[in-house]
């Protein structure tokens, strides 16, 4: 029953990146070109959902914004393979550190201290504090990351100051990045991608990696905020 929970789910999703973390750089590459077909085949599903929208430059802004944001998964995919390849592993974790605990503190001290909407029209369960709190814990677990990767020798001292500089960036454009997604969730009328499969083939839900998350979406809710960081990064 725990494992069927967000925590426990998270817990085994967490434990299994590490494990092909491990597995070296190639396992790494592989794990992104499934992500990125499991994003495109959601993208994909979004599409379908267009016959229902009535007005007709509704339907031309909600293709601009499923157009953009598949732009930004194959680009930032490239970018990550890129930065992976130059810069070791340790870049992956550091960056990837940085945005989920972003995410984390955003969810969890948004929901207790949060009163000030950050965007009600797009999205209105963010909030300015839920905001300020996962920028901080998006530092503070970009900069643990980033010890452990010059304790271990994957960093050089050299290049500290500018890891630092892009573990304080990286939250904030995590948010932009995840506040995308939700416009364009909103522009086509579906309130989560999950929603997507629920009357929609099995081939969708399982490529789209909807079946692993259950009601808390697919590939592309997972890795909205992720790409536009890996840009950031590889900048």
């Amino acid at each position: 029953t725990f494992f069927h929970s967000k925590t426990g789910r998270g817990l085994l999703l967490a434990a299994g990146l590490l494990t092909i973390i491990a597995l070296g750089p190639m396992m790494v590459f592989l794990l992104i070109a499934v992500i990125v077909l499991a994003c495109l085949v959601e993208l994909t599903g979004m599409v379908y959902c267009l016959d229902a929208l009535a007005r007709p430059k509704q339907t031309l802004a909600a293709i601009v914004a499923i157009v953009l944001q598949g732009l930004i998964v194959f680009v930032g995919a490239v970018m990550a393979v890129d930065v992976i390849d130059r810069h070791s592993l340790w870049a992956a974790l550091i960056m990837v550190a940085a945005v989920y605990c972003e995410n984390a503190g955003a969810q969890i001290f948004g929901k207790k201290f949060g009163r000030t909407p950050l965007a009600p029209r797009h999205s209105p369960n963010k909030t300015l504090e839920g905001a300020a709190y996962g920028w901080v814990c998006g530092i503070f677990g970009g900069i643990v990351f980033l010890a452990l990767a010059v304790w271990s020798g994957g960093v050089d001292l050299d290049n500290v100051l500018a890891w630092l500089a892009i573990v304080v960036i990286v939250p904030p454009v995590a948010e932009i990045g995840d506040w995308i997604e939700s416009r364009m969730k909103r522009l086509v009328g579906v309130k989560d991608s999950s929603d997507l499969t629920r009357d929609n083939t099995r081939f969708i839900r399982i490529v789209s990696l909807s079946w692993l998350f259950g009601r808390q979406g697919g590939a592309l809710d997972k890795t909205d905020s992720l790409w536009l960081a890996v840009g950031v990064t590889w900048l």
